[in-house]
């Protein structure tokens, strides 16, 4: 009997572990982890009626100068010889910005000549100053053999003037730049104009009655 009961209790043991074992492979609470692929991103094409961003110019840079034309400055500004009459603004010309100071000139004639001044209206020490301007050079007055020449000039107040002569070397913007000595003919500690001459050379090409040179970022 007992032997019996043994074989009954064994055969009720293992059923029992037969439907555990089967409940927990088939539950539907706890799936079985999958490695899930990342989609790859892909480049969408711009539709027909966009237009890509344009990348633009620089951005308008403050050059810390005196006269930057970005308003109008020409009236601080005095024009005589070639450039006599023909000084205007121009509001989309400029070096680092829109914005310079133009001048027309008749450079027909061998001794041709332009210039524009600034009376600064109080005696200044230019000791140790800079002067430095960017000009608009048309391709006419560019010239290797016989070099027109730009002159920043300086005058106190007996109006004698001290200047330094640079050859033209090369059209478009080009920067002139005088370093002053420490000491000059004139009162350096006394200048009370600042200018700037265009000048044809010894022997220079004569060039068109009618061309038009542009000034910016002029500071000392």
């Amino acid at each position: 009997m007992k032997k019996l009961m043994v074989i009954f209790l064994s055969f009720v043991l293992i059923a029992a572990l037969a439907s555990v074992f089967s409940c927990s492979s088939s539950n539907p609470e706890e799936p079985q982890a999958t490695n899930t692929p990342v989609p790859t991103s892909t480049n969408t094409p711009v539709p027909a009626t966009m237009t890509p961003t344009q990348v633009s110019s620089p951005t308008c840079v403050d050059s810390g100068a005196l006269y930057t034309f970005t308003t109008d400055q020409t009236g601080d500004w005095s024009a005589e010889d070639t450039f006599a009459s023909t000084k205007t603004y121009n509001t989309s010309e400029g070096y680092y910005c829109a914005g310079s100071m133009q001048v027309t000139g008749d450079f027909s004639s061998s001794d041709a000549k332009g210039t524009i001044k600034r009376y600064i209206g109080t005696a200044t020490d230019f000791t140790g100053k800079t002067i430095t301007a960017w000009i608009n050079i048309p391709a006419d007055l560019v010239d290797a053999t016989n070099p027109y020449g730009v002159q920043i000039f300086v005058q106190d107040g007996t109006w004698g003037w001290d200047a330094t002569w640079i050859n033209i070397t090369a059209s478009g913007w080009q920067q002139y730049q005088w370093v002053l000595p420490a000491s000059l003919n004139q009162d350096i500690t006394q200048i009370l104009q600042v200018g700037i001459q265009i000048s044809a050379g010894t022997g220079s090409p004569v060039a068109g009655n009618s061309e038009d040179i542009y000034f910016d970022d002029i500071t000392w």
